[in-house]
């Protein structure tokens, strides 16, 4: 088309030994012949989900111990490594006297993430664009054979 717009107005057509500039870089710089789909660029890739536990316990009759770890990710199809990364740890202590009397007991356990995950939905804007074009398709083919 931009070849045709060229010839119609009786002037030479870039190619790439002609000086590109800015309004005819798709004709002198730019593949012509390249096709591209973006939805898998964009969204294309492999989401991968990764969850691990370990836990240990031991003691003895009065006193008993639990170790634990906990491990999380998950990544999306977006290119790039957005991800969110989980990690925990926590413990359980507890211990009684031998006339069980008196018993102490002690949990804690401690939590870090690393959310660099997109706050929005990149896709939404290029999905709901590519609903709207197929409607138009639609409406204007119905056009044309109501027209005939």
């Amino acid at each position: 088309m931009r070849k045709e717009a060229y010839q119609s107005q009786g002037l030479a057509i870039p190619n790439s030994t002609s000086t590109p500039n800015t309004s005819n870089y798709d004709l002198t710089v730019w593949d012509q012949n390249r096709y591209t789909d973006w939805q898998e660029e964009l969204i294309g890739g492999k989401a991968r989900y990764t969850d691990a536990q370990l836990t240990m316990s031991g003691g003895s009759a009065n006193t008993q111990v639990v170790l634990g770890a906990n491990y999380h990710k998950e990544t999306t199809v977006m290119p790039g490594d957005p991800s969110d990364v989980k990690g925990s740890v926590h413990v359980n202590l507890s211990h009684s006297s031998v006339d069980q009397r008196f018993r102490f007991s002690f949990n804690g356990s401690y939590m870090g993430d690393k959310n660099i995950l997109p706050g929005i939905d990149l896709t939404a804007s290029e999905f709901l664009h590519c609903e709207i074009c197929a409607r138009e398709k639609d409406t204007s083919k119905v056009a044309k054979q109501e027209s005939k």
